[in-house]
């Protein structure tokens, strides 16, 4: 796979109490492209339309435009979900979450962690030191 010019190697997992409010983030959608963003709102619930028919979410968090933001245009399109939400900070690259939908001006992520957790808890991979190694316990 590719790793995006602007985005480059992701070196770390936030946990979700690390994921704060105007914490700045960035995408890259298969629609909308490179996207510079903004945590918004966490840790909430929210309906979400997919395919003409609400869905319940819990335990995710936001994305907005970066503040301050004068136009409220979409900001996350069709296609885009399943884009990695990356954060950078003291020369770290962060893997926060995945999108998984917007309205509007507002897009949806679920927490990185609470992924990796699914993923422990439904495969007989683990993920160690960046490494996926097959039949190892989970933990």
């Amino acid at each position: 796979s590719t790793i995006h010019c602007k985005i480059g190697h992701v070196n770390d997992i936030n946990n979700a109490d690390i994921v704060a409010q105007g914490m700045p983030v960035c995408f890259v959608g298969k629609s909308s492209g490179y996207r510079d963003a903004e945590v918004g709102s966490v840790c909430i619930w929210h309906e979400i339309e997919i395919g003409g028919q609400p869905h319940c979410f819990s335990d995710i968090f936001e994305i907005t435009h970066p503040k301050p933001s004068y136009l409220k245009t979409g900001l996350a399109r069709p296609g885009d979900s399943g884009a990695w939400i990356i954060s950078r900070e003291n020369l770290c690259t962060s893997w926060n979450g995945m999108l998984i939908g917007g309205d509007g001006a507002q897009a949806y992520a679920c927490y990185a962690e609470n992924l990796m957790n699914d993923l422990r808890m439904y495969s007989d991979f683990s993920i160690v030191s960046g490494q996926i190694m097959e039949g190892q316990p989970s933990v």
